[in-house]
C-alpha cells in the first residue's frame, strides 16, 4: 500500500528562538589521555551526563548546547552553532550565555531533572539501562565511584543531588531497584 500524506494539515511552526541559550565547552577533556583508565572514566562520565542533561534541558525548548565534537579539523559543534547564530540564522538574536564548569551547568538546569540514577562500572548494561531510565524518569546517570574527584561524589555528596534509581547493591551486586534511602 503506498504510503499518502494529508494536505490538508496545516504546516508546523517552526520553534520559536529563545532568549538565550546557555553553552558548555567540553573540549578541554580532548587533552585527557583515553589510555589511562582514570582519564578515560573522566572523559565517559562527564560526557555522559552532559548528554542527558543536554537532552533533557533542551525537551521543551532549546536551551543548552555543548561544544565537544573536534574531528579530522572540524569542530562540528562550532561550525553548527555557528550556522544558526549567522546573520540570517535561527539563533541570531539569541543571548548565549558560557557556563564554566559541570557544577554550573547542573546548577543551571537544575529545573529539568529530579536526580540521580547510579549504575554499577562493573556491570556495563548498567549504564544502558541509567541513560533510558535518565530519559524516561528525568534523572542523569552517573557511574558509582566513591573517589574524591569522582562525577558521584561530586552530585551526590557535594551538590547533594537526590538518588532515584539506584543499580549497585550494597554487596556490589547490580540490582535494579529505588534508591537505598
Amino acid at each position: 500500500m503506498p504510503a499518502t500524506t494529508d494536505k490538508s494539515a496545516a504546516p508546523r511552526a517552526a520553534v520559536p528562538a529563545p532568549d538565550v541559550v546557555f553553552s558548555f565547552d567540553a573540549r578541554s577533556l580532548e587533552a585527557l589521555d583515553l589510555r589511562r583508565p582514570a582519564e578515560a572514566r573522566k572523559v565517559w562520565d562527564t560526557l555522559h551526563l552532559l548528554a542527558a542533561l543536554q537532552g533533557l534541558a533542551n525537551r521543551s525548548a532549546p536551551r543548552l548546547y555543548l561544544f565537544y565534537c573536534s574531528e579530522f579539523g572540524v569542530e562540528t559543534n562550532r561550525f553548527w552553532f555557528d550556522w544558526f547564530r549567522r546573520r540570517d540564522g535561527w539563533l541570531r538574536h539569541t543571548r548565549v550565555r558560557p557556563l564554566n564548569g559541570v557544577t554550573e551547568v547542573v546548577s543551571t538546569f537544575r529545573d529539568a531533572f529530579d536526580g540521580l540514577t547510579v549504575y554499577d562500572p562493573n556491570v556495563p548494561a548498567t549504564s544502558n539501562l541509567a541513560s533510558t531510565a535518565a530519559g524516561v524518569e528525568r534523572l542523569l546517570p552517573v557511574r558509582f565511584d566513591t573517589a574524591p574527584n569522582s562525577l558521584f561524589t561530586l552530585l551526590a555528596r557535594r551538590l547533594r543531588l537526590p538518588l532515584k534509581l539506584w543499580l549497585v547493591n550494597p554487596d556490589d551486586e547490580t540490582a535494579t531497584r529505588r534508591s537505598p534511602t
